[in-house]
């Protein structure tokens, strides 16, 4: 299962203000990534994926946005996993927007698979899988209003 936090790219707030990251309506998906990305990435094809998985990169499914208090809501999705097809090392979790033309595969958040092993990351025999599960509480991401 990854154990760790999302980081979001610096330019997502803008896009989300600008419309052009849309929770509720655009196909977000999940890349598995072979090296960590950088803060200012903003385009998927920045990124490296993993080899050997049965899918590298897997959509979002069942999103939701639920009212956690009166200002305060999370933004939840089904939970994913990661198949290895042969050795394969998953050292970061990006969310991208698919959907996006301009940037085209907008680049969300990131986040390492497993704190405790960020500069080995998780390496995965054939048949081996990785279970992304999301936050119980925050979900994927909490939108706060104060």
């Amino acid at each position: 299962m990854a154990t760790g936090s999302l980081v979001a790219f610096n330019h997502t707030t803008k896009l989300i203000g600008e419309g052009k990251i849309n929770f509720s309506s655009h196909d977000l998906r999940v890349v598995a990534c072979s090296t960590p990305p950088s803060a200012a990435n903003t385009l998927k094809t920045q990124l490296s994926a993993a080899a050997n998985l049965s899918a590298a990169t897997i959509a979002l499914t069942s999103e939701t946005w639920t009212t956690v208090t009166t200002n305060d809501a999370k933004f939840d999705a089904a939970n994913l996993t990661f198949t290895a097809t042969g050795a394969s090392t998953i050292k970061a979790l990006a969310i991208y927007n698919e959907s996006a033309t301009s940037p085209l595969d907008a680049l969300v958040a990131w986040g390492y698979p497993n704190t405790a092993a960020v500069a080995t990351g998780v390496v995965l025999a054939g048949g081996e899988k990785l279970q992304v599960v999301w936050h119980a509480s925050n979900g994927i991401a909490r939108l706060i209003f104060t």
